[in-house]
């Protein structure tokens, strides 16, 4: 486990990637006293060998053309690539 807060670098090791990739996140939620919110934790979707590459799916829509912030050109290189259109 590490804490984005304390550990920022470890999300570097994780890699887009379209629909099949190995890690989900789920929502924790997290309640004190005087504050009410959420962490994001990712768990893997499978047994993830070994020096395997992490990767994460954003779910981002590349066919949003409505939305006020332009997404990337997706080139994760998944044959379930949501960009692959693009």
């Amino acid at each position: 486990m590490c804490n984005a807060l304390s550990d920022q670098l470890y999300i570097y090791l994780v890699q887009f990637l379209c629909f099949d990739a190995t890690l989900v996140e789920i929502p924790v939620e997290v309640e004190t006293p005087d504050h009410h919110y959420y962490h994001v934790a990712l768990f893997t979707t499978r047994n993830v060998a070994a020096m395997e590459e992490l990767t994460w799916d954003y779910g981002i829509d590349f066919d949003d053309h409505d939305h006020p912030v332009k997404a990337f050109q997706c080139l994760c290189g998944s044959p379930f690539c949501r960009g692959r259109n693009l």
